[in-house]
């Protein structure tokens, strides 16, 4: 993966919220009637997160890391700066929504080697599948028809699994482990405050998904 992961840092606080967003095009007529046409497939989602408090150390000059905790302040706008506000996606782990166990991806037909791979949500009698921005590789296992596989992730990673040779037809593609969400950041400028020496917040870090 090429893209940035954004930083786990203390602080982060309640709540984070999430926010999945469609666009869907209407037209109404002159009776009222509307037409309406789905433009995405599977949400875009906005991601606000809270930061209580961010340490920092005013007493160690800004090009040098403080120690341990105490740079948090430091390492997130240092990481804002890096991907020129907007501008540059980066891979985020949501902490409310970033595993799958067990998750069916796909079913072989002996010739696709390319899949996709997706996670679903699943309620009581309803459930909503759509592609992860990208995998997290520590600790993700995939199988093919239960036998362990080891796929390769096309380069540049855009979220799907590329097997040498074809699954075998009717061979269900399990996978489990974590995931992240390819974002930005929602907008070019991001407010932090001095409330105590050498503790900021940021009282909100706005951030968007980014389609492939």
């Amino acid at each position: 993966m090429s893209a940035d992961v954004f930083p786990v840092l203390p602080g982060l606080g309640w709540s984070v919220l999430r926010t999945p967003m469609f666009s869907t095009g209407v037209q109404t007529s002159a009776s009222g009637q509307e037409r309406r046409t789905p433009y995405w497939s599977y949400p875009t989602y906005r991601i606000e997160l809270m930061y209580e408090f961010l340490h920092d150390d005013r007493s160690v000059a800004s090009n040098v890391t403080p120690s341990g905790r105490k740079s948090a302040l430091r390492t997130i706008e240092a990481f804002f700066k890096k991907q020129l506000g907007s501008y540059t996606p980066f891979w985020f782990t949501d902490p409310t929504d970033y595993q799958v166990v067990s998750q069916t991806i796909a079913t072989g037909d002996g010739t696709t080697k390319d899949f996709p791979v997706v996670r679903t949500e699943a309620g009581n009698a309803v459930s909503f599948a759509e592609p992860v921005g990208a995998i997290n590789p520590s600790g993700f296992t995939v199988t093919v028809g239960g036998s362990g596989a080891s796929p390769t992730l096309n380069s540049p990673y855009d979220g799907w699994l590329h097997f040498g040779s074809a699954p075998a037809n009717a061979a269900a593609i399990v996978v489990t482990g974590s995931f992240y969400y390819r974002c930005r950041f929602d907008q070019d400028e991001q407010e932090f405050g001095n409330f105590m020496r050498d503790l900021w917040e940021a009282k909100k870090v706005t951030l968007r998904t980014v389609k492939l």
